[in-house]
């Protein structure tokens, strides 16, 4: 098997049941190829506990800034800048993760939320108290 990688060579070896016969040789590659695969699924949880955390920071990062946006008037200059202030932030973020391009959708999607979230709250805190007042 000169030449040969060690993914393939325990591939190989793991696909062929005759060989599991002939000692601990086999034994100790198929340990090294389940340990592999056991830390390529611990880095892929890992980063989706990252990508988690991030959208969900973005969420809390936008609740604010559409709590304020609530009280100035739609397309205004206010509303746009607490529309965009926390963008930049999300990015910097992403990118300190590690990150691809490639979730800029969940992580707008997240901040969408929470500027949707937070628009909420300030309209039903404006209800309850016209209520009580």
């Amino acid at each position: 098997m000169g030449g040969v990688k060690y993914r393939q060579q325990v591939a190989f070896l793991y696909h062929r049941p005759i060989l599991h016969r002939y000692g601990t040789c086999i034994k100790l590659i198929d340990k090294l190829y389940t340990t592999f695969y056991y830390a390529q699924k611990e880095s892929c949880l890992q980063g989706l506990i990252i990508l988690i955390c991030l959208v969900i920071l973005a969420f809390l990062v936008s609740v604010p800034c559409g709590y304020i946006r609530q009280n100035y008037a739609k397309y205004s200059f206010m509303w746009f800048l607490l529309v965009h202030i926390p963008i930049p932030f999300i990015v910097l973020l992403r990118i300190e993760a590690g990150l691809s391009w490639h979730y800029i959708p969940l992580t707008l999607g997240g901040a969408i939320g929470g500027q949707l979230a937070g628009g909420y709250l300030s309209r039903r805190r404006k209800k309850q108290n016209v209520k009580a007042g």
